[in-house]
């Protein structure tokens, strides 16, 4: 999640979907807030053309629908989920408003 290369937030994303499947088929394969906040600090952190703000708040929202659904701890968003969160809606921004300045 800390590379910048092209895809890799796709990547970790798909690596923490497939550990998600495994977990609910009964494998002993268990995301947890720091397998989650990785992933959302690679969207952070991603040159990728989508809106990675909203792909942070998409997970997590999961992190807390699988919380609120079983009570497991590990699962509960911590102090670095949500500044991760914050930092992908302000990396956005900053490449937005860097666009604006360049195109003026």
């Amino acid at each position: 999640a800390k590379s910048r290369v092209k895809g890799s937030a796709m990547r970790a994303q798909s690596i923490l979907e497939r550990m998600e499947i495994l977990n609910e088929r009964g494998h002993h394969v268990k995301p947890n807030a720091i397998s989650y906040t990785n992933v959302i600090n690679g969207w952070a952190r991603s040159k990728e053309q989508v809106d990675v703000g909203r792909k942070a708040e998409d997970l997590l929202n999961r992190m807390f629908d699988r919380y609120n659904r079983s009570g497991d701890k590990h699962f509960k968003p911590t102090r670095a989920t949500f500044n991760a969160v914050l930092n992908a809606y302000a990396q956005k921004k900053w490449e937005q408003l860097q666009r604006y300045v360049c195109e003026s």
